[in-house]
Parts: C-alpha cells; sequence; structure tokens
C-alpha cells in the first residue's frame, strides 16, 4: 500500500512538472496550428517538392489571420504585433503567387519570407533568458 502511494505520489510530482514546463507559446492554440502547417509544408519545400505549399497556401494564410485575431494577453506587444501583421502580408504575397501559377524559385523566396518572420515572430514569444 505504501509503495503504492509512492509511486501516485512520483505521477503526480511529474504531471504537475509536466503541466507547469509547457513553453508559453503552448498557451496559444492558433500558433502551435500555424506552426504545424508551416512544418508540414516548409520540410517538403526544402526538398523540392513544393505540392505542400501550393496545395496549402491559402491555409496558412487563414491560420495567420486566426492566430493574429487570437493573440493571448501575455502575448500582446508591439514587436508581436508587428510581426503578425509582416506575416499575415508575406503570406499573402505567397499565396498570391501560387495562385498566379509563379515558377518553384520565386514561390521558395516568399516562403523562406513567410518562414523567417514567423521564426521572428516565435522569437519575441519565448520568455528572456536570464
Amino acid at each position: 500500500m505504501k509503495f503504492n502511494k509512492s509511486i501516485l505520489a512520483v505521477i503526480a510530482f511529474f504531471a504537475f512538472s509536466s503541466i507547469f514546463a509547457q513553453s508559453a507559446t503552448d498557451k496559444w492554440t492558433q500558433l502551435n496550428n500555424f506552426k504545424e502547417l508551416l512544418t508540414k509544408t516548409f520540410q517538403p519545400a526544402e526538398q523540392g517538392n513544393f505540392k505542400p505549399i501550393k496545395t496549402s497556401s491559402e491555409q496558412l494564410v487563414i491560420a495567420i489571420d486566426a492566430l493574429s485575431q487570437n493573440t493571448p494577453e501575455e502575448f500582446k506587444s508591439p514587436k508581436i504585433n508587428e510581426a503578425s501583421i509582416v506575416l499575415k502580408r508575406k503570406a499573402k504575397a505567397l499565396h498570391e503567387l501560387v495562385i498566379k501559377n509563379a515558377p518553384d524559385a520565386e514561390i521558395m523566396r516568399a516562403f523562406q519570407d513567410v518562414h523567417d518572420v514567423a521564426q521572428k515572430l516565435l522569437s519575441f514569444c519565448q520568455p528572456a533568458k536570464k
């Protein structure tokens, strides 16, 4: 019986630790959805497969709209707001290139811009290092 209580205590400790160890961005569902979509499209593009970008460019715009409209209070800052605006503009430009059936190299440059701004946005969401 004492052993079972010890096991339960250890399990409870690790459960609480993992909950509190979540990064702040884990609480921003729309940002996580966007990151997931970006990853699913960026990795194939790096290998020359542009189909995921072409089929998901509109979804990227929608995901960015959702994250900019649902920014949690703890992430509302001028830097994050500006990065969201730039990200939305870059994603719309990418989508326009896809619609126009632009060359893959041009689409990749625009997609790299989206990726770079997304990385900057994510860096603004990380807690300051001490």
